[in-house]
């Protein structure tokens, strides 16, 4: 799938960010196939980058929807292919899902991100068990993922 390319202010740093992650995911793709890991994580790194460069104040207005649904195409993209081959409860699932429920919510989707939202909660709740307790009886996996997604930006 040829990912649509929306245009950014040549002159911006983020430019160059989202120019290079293109080609990481080109090389990924040719190298270990559509669905690989590799491949999911350069996407990862594409939609952020996207999405980073639609919220900087510098991004002309009329931009920075397309940046923001290009973003969302490429975190669909990444999850799609972490779900199948690591699983939807897997850390680095989780923080894709999160990550697409930020762009979502940037791209102004309310109910789109909270139907993600919702979905990471009931895999959490899923995995920690009926109570959702934080504490103790938590594994290592299920607190990897707290941590991952108390971060600013999850990557």
């Amino acid at each position: 799938m040829t990912p649509v390319l929306t245009p950014i202010p040549p002159s911006s740093s983020l430019a160059k960010a989202v120019e290079l992650a293109r080609g990481l995911v080109t090389t990924a793709v040719a190298t270990h196939g559509e669905g690989d890991v590799v491949s999911a994580n350069c996407r990862n790194n594409l939609a952020l980058a996207l999405k980073r460069t639609a919220v900087h104040p510098a991004t002309p207005e009329g931009d920075k929807q397309a940046l923001l649904e290009e973003a969302v195409t490429v975190y669909r993209q990444a999850l799609a292919a972490k779900s199948a081959k690591l699983g939807p409860d897997h850390p680095d699932t989780i923080v894709t899902m999160h990550n697409l429920a930020e762009a979502l919510l940037s791209a102004g989707q309310e109910a789109a991100a909270t139907e993600v939202q919702e979905g990471i909660l009931e895999l959490m709740g899923h995995t920690e068990g009926e109570s959702g307790e934080q504490g103790r009886g938590a594994s290592a996996r299920q607190q990897t993922v707290r941590d991952m997604l108390r971060r600013p930006e999850a990557q």
